[in-house]
């Protein structure tokens, strides 16, 4: 099982976001989403919740 955190940038009408998911089996399971600021900050939240950075 493994602990992925996932950073989808933002647009005008949306916040960057991460998501956090639990991939267990090939299959992902959607654990929490967090709006956050940029890149620097969806980092150090994925490392505080130990979490390995996906896609950034």
């Amino acid at each position: 099982m493994t602990l992925a955190a996932e950073f989808y940038t933002g647009t005008r009408a949306k916040a960057p976001v991460l998501d956090i998911v639990r991939i267990s089996n090939g299959q992902r399971e959607h654990v929490e989403t967090i709006h956050v600021i940029s890149k620097r900050e969806a980092r150090a939240v994925a490392k505080g919740m130990g979490a390995t950075p996906w896609n950034f």
